[in-house]
C-alpha cells in the first residue's frame, strides 16, 4: 500500500442516523461545525507538497443527505492532480455501502473506504446502539473489495458487554477479510454519552490502560502475521479541555505503548532462551524509543530480569524486526 499524507476534513456525526453508546464526535475531533464546498477548496488550498490524500472523517460519509456529499466530493475534484493531490479517503458506516454509492464514490476518485466497524458480535452491536449487525460489515466489506477499493477496517476495544475473547475474535474475523489498513481505538468515556450514563450507575467498568494495551498488543501482533497495516492505535490527543475522556483506556501516546509491550513481549521470548549476560540488540531505524519504553520502562524490566541490554540502529532492518547479539566482556559499548 503506498505511503500518502492526508488532509483530514471532519464532518462530525453528519449522516450517522442516531447516536451510538460512545459517540461524541465533535470531542472527538475537536469540530462543532460541518464543513461547506467553499471551506474544503480554502482547506485544500492553503497544502502545499505533494503526495497527498483528501480524507473525509468523523461521520458516515455516504449516509449524509445526497446532495451534500456531492458538494464535498466536487469541491474536491480540482485538485485531485495526481501529484499535490492522488486520491480521496473517507470513512462510513456498514449499513451505508450499496452499489450506486460505490459507484458515485468511484466517480470521484475516492481511493479508500474505511468501514467502522467497531465490532462483529451482533450483541456488542446492539448494546452499543450501532444499529447494523456483523453481517452489514462482512458484505459491505466484500462489496467494497469487489469494486475495486482499498478496504480500511475501524474496531474498538473495551466496549460495553465487550470482553478481551470477543475483541479478539472481532479482530479476527476483520483480518479475515483482508483488509488493506486497520484503525484499532480502545473505548473512551465521553461526557453526555450513553457510556457515560452507563459507567456513572456502574454498569460499566471502562478498560484500564493496562488492559488495553495487552490486548492490542495482541491484534497488533495478529495484523503483523497477516501482514496488515494498523494505520493507528488509539484516539488522536488533540482535545478541547472540557471535552478530554472522563475515563477509559486513553494515553496521548497510546501507540508507543503498543509497541513497546511488542518489543518486550517477543525480545524477551528470545532472551529467555539465552543465559543472562550482556546483550546488543540490533533494531530498526527510529525505533529506539519504543524499544527501550516510555521512561525506559522495558529497560528496566530487563534488568530486573538479569538482563544487560544495549541497542544499536540499523538501517537495514525492517521496522518491527531486531537481532540479539552477545556481547563479549572485554567488547566496549
Amino acid at each position: 500500500m503506498r505511503k500518502h499524507q492526508t488532509v483530514a476534513i471532519f464532518v462530525p456525526n453528519a449522516g450517522c442516523p442516531h447516536r451510538c453508546s460512545f459517540c461524541d464526535q465533535s470531542a472527538i475531533t475537536s469540530t462543532k461545525t460541518l464543513p461547506t464546498g467553499e471551506s474544503v477548496r480554502n482547506t485544500l488550498e492553503t497544502i502545499s507538497g505533494e503526495g497527498f490524500e483528501i480524507a473525509f472523517f468523523g461521520g458516515s460519509f455516504t449516509a449524509v443527505p445526497r446532495a451534500y456529499m456531492l458538494e464535498l466530493l466536487t469541491s474536491a475534484q480540482p485538485f485531485l492532480d495526481g501529484k499535490k493531490f492522488t486520491r480521496i479517503r473517507i470513512s462510513t458506516r456498514p449499513d451505508a455501502i450499496d452499489d450506486e454509492i460505490l459507484e458515485i464514490l468511484k466517480e470521484h476518485h475516492v481511493g479508500v473506504i474505511e468501514l467502522g466497524a467497531q465490532s462483529t458480535g451482533d450483541e456488542v452491536l446492539k448494546a452499543n446502539l450501532r444499529g447494523h449487525t456483523a453481517r452489514d460489515i462482512f458484505e459491505s466489506a466484500a462489496k467494497i473489495k469487489q469494486a475495486g477499493f482499498e478496504l480500511g477496517l475501524q474496531m474498538m476495544t473495551g466496549l460495553y458487554r465487550s470482553n478481551a475473547q470477543k475483541d479478539l475474535r472481532t479482530a479476527d474475523d476483520l483480518l479475515s477479510m483482508n483488509p488493506d489498513c486497520m484503525r484499532i481505538y480502545p473505548t473512551a468515556v465521553f461526557a453526555n454519552t450513553l457510556l457515560e450514563t452507563l459507567w456513572r450507575r456502574g454498569d460499566y467498568i471502562p478498560q484500564t490502560l493496562d488492559e488495553a494495551v495487552q490486548i492490542c498488543t495482541e491484534i497488533f501482533e495478529k495484523a503483523l502475521i497477516k501482514n496488515v497495516p494498523i494505520i493507528r492505535l488509539g484516539l488522536h490527543a488533540d482535545f478541547a479541555d472540557n471535552s478530554k475522556p472522563l475515563m477509559g483506556a486513553f494515553h496521548s501516546a497510546f501507540g508507543e505503548l503498543v509497541l513497546s509491550e511488542y518489543f518486550y513481549r517477543n525480545i524477551l521470548k528470545t532472551l529467555e532462551k539465552m543465559p543472562k549476560m550482556r546483550y546488543n540488540i540490533n533494531i530498526a531505524k527510529g525505533m529506539r524509543s519504543a524499544v527501550a519504553g516510555q521512561h525506559r520502562k522495558n529497560m528496566l524490566r530487563f534488568a530486573q530480569l538479569g538482563y544487560d541490554i544495549r541497542f544499536t540502529e540499523d538501517n537495514s532492518l525492517p521496522r518491527y524486526d531486531f537481532n540479539i547479539k552477545k556481547v563479549l566482556e572485554n567488547s566496549f559499548y
